[in-house]
């Protein structure tokens, strides 16, 4: 019984806490993942899955490192200290780490555009990386995802939506975007359903 309680004294509450925020936020990862597989991703509020997703495996691994550092450094032992200090380290490094697999993402701008009929709403990702230009077409299923209907390229990272260089013709299935290819006269077409 006195074990017991020692177990569930002070001192394990914040490594406990700690491993639950980073098991939560690992299933929220791996669920999001899953939706990007099925083509749905998340939207909050101007938010996407790839702005979050960084974040998430920010909070992950430092909540995982802090646990070590709190579990090994509240037991007795001589090396406590240079535990919290390489959990402290690590988890910097993982940060860092994470902030660059970041930068190396294509900057995306995102666009909202509602349908004629005011029954869609489309979001428009588009990106570009050194010479090329690619962007997808989402549409809105809940206040919080949006689901892949459609994609598009440019040439030399030129951004259509970006510079205003586009005209879309809605139908009841779905619309049809017509875009500047390049920034010159060429223009491209693409179409996109609804979601049934």
């Amino acid at each position: 019984m006195k074990k017991a309680k020692e177990m569930l004294g002070k001192s394990y509450v914040p490594c406990v806490a700690l491993l639950c925020i980073a098991f939560a936020v690992c299933l929220l990862r791996l669920t999001i993942g899953i939706m990007e597989k099925n083509n749905i991703s998340l939207w909050l509020s101007g938010i996407s899955s790839e702005e979050i997703m960084p974040v998430l495996g920010a909070v992950s691994g430092f909540s995982t490192l802090s646990f070590f550092g709190f579990y090994l450094s509240s037991r007795k032992s001589k090396y406590r200290a240079v535990v919290a200090l390489v959990s402290a380290i690590v988890s910097v490094l993982l940060m860092i780490e994470v902030g660059f697999a970041y930068s190396r993402q294509p900057e995306y701008e995102y666009f909202e555009i509602v349908s004629d009929d005011r029954k869609h709403e489309i979001i428009i990702k588009e990106g570009a990386f050194l010479l090329s230009g690619a962007g997808a077409f989402y549409e809105k299923t809940s206040p919080i995802t949006m689901v892949k209907i459609g994609e598009y390229s440019t040439d030399d990272g030129y951004r259509p939506f970006t510079y205003n260089r586009y005209e879309i013709e809605w139908n009841e299935n779905g619309f049809e975007v017509t875009y500047s290819f390049d920034g010159s006269g060429i223009t491209k077409k693409e179409t996109a359903q609804y979601v049934k």
